[in-house]
């Protein structure tokens, strides 16, 4: 209990996910599965943005108002929509099947991806992005709420709490593509 309350504290304040981490340390070459169960690794979406979210299709607000957020984020990004892949992961395998992913898919969009893995893929993924997540019940999982924003390149440029809104994130997002078409790129 004790560690949960730090995690939320750091959550809250911000201290867990620091502005600047560096983009080698968040992201990598993941492995999951899509609705079909063909292998999707993350250099597969190499020339393209990503913004990713970890979530449950059970969950009964995060994970449907991050989603949402992101997809409305998505859906502005007017001048890089056709380069950018809104994705969704479920930290959620053993649950979330392929047919309860359609369906949540449904509800946001046919743009959004949803990916699943087994449980060490799970893991794997959810370390390469820094977050966390513990399942207490089936329908008590404890993750963090982040819509990671990452190059063309697959590195990490960003990430946002989903509760910053739609308007807020897009205005972030705007001011990195206006830094990287300037040729000032943090690395």
């Amino acid at each position: 209990m004790k560690k949960l309350m730090i995690v939320i504290i750091f959550l809250v304040f911000g201290y867990a996910y620091p502005e600047t981490t560096g983009g080698h340390l968040i992201g990598g070459n993941f492995k999951l599965h899509d609705l079909k169960g063909k292998v999707v690794r993350g250099k597969d979406f190499t020339g393209k943005y990503l913004l990713v979210f970890f979530g449950f299709t059970s969950c009964p607000t995060v994970c449907p108002l991050g989603t949402k957020t992101m997809m409305s984020v998505y859906k502005s990004l007017k001048n890089i929509k056709n380069e950018t892949v809104p994705v969704f992961i479920t930290i959620d395998p053993e649950v979330d099947t392929p047919k309860r992913l359609k369906k949540f898919k449904e509800r946001f969009g046919k743009q959004l991806v949803t990916l699943r893995g087994n449980k060490k893929e799970t893991d794997d993924v959810v370390k390469m992005y820094r977050g966390y997540y513990s399942k207490k019940t089936r329908v008590n999982i404890d993750h963090s709420d982040i819509i990671y924003f990452m190059g063309k390149d697959g590195k990490y440029l960003s990430h946002f709490p989903s509760n910053l809104g739609a308007s807020k994130i897009k205005e972030k997002i705007d001011a990195i593509l206006a830094e990287i078409n300037t040729g000032n790129q943090f690395e």
